[in-house]
């Protein structure tokens, strides 16, 4: 989990610059089929 929340700080401070104003979920799962590899669900939501 703290690999995946320091990756996705920097990748928003990358891309929106500063400290940006977004919400995202990360979600902590038991373990993967193959630990090595990460996964990304990425949505947008238009209200």
């Amino acid at each position: 989990m703290d690999a995946a929340f320091a990756a996705a700080t920097k990748c928003r401070r990358d891309v929106f610059s500063g400290t940006p104003i977004v919400a995202s979920t990360i979600v902590q799962i038991q373990r993967l089929a193959f630990p090595e590899l990460m996964i990304e669900i990425r949505c947008i939501a238009k209200l």
